[in-house]
């Protein structure tokens, strides 16, 4: 947990002929908090063009985390989503070599010989 995955890449392209103009561009839902995007895309799309939307995920929790990237744009069906998950993991701890658990025995003043 805390820990922030790699980015994974989509790529959104402009299939249309007429230029794409983008209303909103955001990571929407229940862990929104829990992702991060950057995109290159701007406010609008050329005809034929494209643009990049990095994501990115940092869980606050462990357990599976969803959420969306939500576009808000001029195309039919708008807006569109793509769905994201991710799944968060507590840190395990372990000590080498293995702590004893027993008390302490005290130890005995050492052994004096006389002649």
């Amino acid at each position: 947990m805390g820990t922030t995955s790699g980015a994974r890449t989509v790529t959104l392209t402009n299939t249309g002929s007429v230029i794409l103009s983008i209303t909103s561009l955001a990571v929407t839902g229940t862990n929104a908090s829990n992702f991060a995007q950057t995109n290159t895309c701007g406010s609008s799309v050329a005809a034929g063009a494209n643009c990049t939307i990095n994501v990115t995920f940092t869980p606050a929790a462990s357990g599976s985390r969803t959420a969306a990237v939500t576009l808000t744009d001029n195309a039919p069906g708008s807006p569109q989503t793509v769905s994201l998950t991710g799944t968060g993991t507590a840190a395990v701890a372990s000590l080498s070599p293995p702590v004893s658990r027993s008390p302490a025995k005290p130890s005995a003043p050492p052994a004096r010989l006389r002649p």
